[in-house]
């Protein structure tokens, strides 16, 4: 299998169908998702999400989870991390991709795939990623 290999995977991301004809605009009044009780910069944060819904798959679980890795091993605190090395080879294990395939499968909405392939930006990914299944 090509597990490992991510080179193309993050040019394909961008081949996910979304539910909904739309370029994945920023909501702006979604703030539902943060009621949680969190600091104001995440609610900030989750307010300005992308909103875009692509359907839960096999397919679209499996892009977003090269489209996180590339933008989030891209960044300078990752580089910069002690650990980056160790990290990355865990986060291109065959392991850790099954089990995020499976969370994936299991609890992500259409909501938080859009939210996942809708940007480029590190600190919106880790957005995303806190509204998943909150």
């Amino acid at each position: 299998d090509d597990v490992g290999d991510s080179g193309n995977e993050a040019e394909a991301e961008t081949e996910a169908a979304p539910i909904e004809n739309q370029e994945n605009p920023v909501n702006e009044t979604n703030g539902e998702a943060s009621q949680s009780g969190t600091n104001e910069n995440e609610r900030t944060r989750t307010d300005a999400l992308p909103s875009g819904k692509y359907p839960v798959n096999d397919e679209n679980c499996e892009k977003s989870y090269a489209h996180v890795f590339q933008i989030i091993t891209a960044t300078k605190t990752f580089k910069e991390h002690p650990d980056h090395a160790r990290l990355q080879a865990h986060w291109l294990s065959v392991e850790a991709r099954a089990a995020y395939q499976r969370r994936c499968l299991a609890e992500f909405r259409p909501e938080d795939l859009g939210c996942l392939l809708g940007t480029n930006d590190p600190e919106v990914i880790q957005g995303c990623l806190l509204i998943v299944n909150p």
